[in-house]
Formats: C-alpha cells, structure tokens, sequence
C-alpha cells in the first residue's frame, strides 16, 4: 500500500526531506511537535489559539491589540506559544521551550530549517 505523504499528512522529517525541497512553512508547537502551516501561517495559528482559547473566531479578532493589528502572526505566536517556521525564517512568541529549542535543533541537523536558533531563554 503506498501511502500518500502531503502538506496535511503528520509532519515527518525524513519523509519532508522525500518530499519537499526548499519548501517549509510550518508551525512548531510548544511541546515540540510540527504540523504544517495550512492553509497559512495566520490561518493555522487563528485555528490553534480559538481552539486553546475556547473562543470562536470573532472573539479571538476582538482580542487582538491594535499594536498588533499589522502583525497579527506575531500576536498569535504569543496566544499560542508556537513559533511560525519558514525555511530560513520565524517568527517567535514571547518564550521558546526546552522541547521547540531541540526540535529547531533536529531541524537544522537534516538542513530542513536554514535559519539561526533563537538566543532566548528557554522557557522549561
């Protein structure tokens, strides 16, 4: 049975590295995990913080700061706790776990993430 790995399949490095080159857009969550950011960045994180947050859509949009209205990713990494991740890129919350720090570790080692690690303190 050949099974079909996609943007909606559980992240997998090495089936990532089979699958996609120069292609990385994803969410890191705070215990470590990884799932793809889709069918966006802003779109994955709404999702994640109204399910967090037990609130619908319209309710998390209120709770947005106005400082934050043109940089809402960011809010939402801080809502969230997750860092959004491009290949060569992200943007972080207000603290990086111990579990995030070593998946940005596996991720740069299979040359997945080409960015620097964050020089945060690490949240355990």
């Amino acid at each position: 049975m050949n099974v079909k790995y996609d943007l909606h399949s559980p992240f997998d490095i090495e089936e990532h590295q089979r699958h996609y080159i120069h292609y990385f857009e994803v969410v890191l969550f705070p215990d470590g995990h990884v799932e793809y950011a889709v069918p966006s960045h802003q779109e994955k994180l709404i999702a994640i913080a109204c399910d967090m947050l037990k609130v619908d859509r319209d309710t998390l949009s209120n709770m947005c700061p106005p400082e934050y209205y043109f940089d809402v990713v960011t809010w939402l990494c801080i809502q969230t706790g997750c860092i959004s991740l491009w290949e060569n890129d992200m943007i972080l919350g207000e603290h990086i776990t111990q579990a995030q720090y070593h998946m940005l570790e596996k991720l740069q080692e299979a040359h997945i993430f080409l960015g620097s690690l964050p020089h945060q303190e690490i949240q355990s």
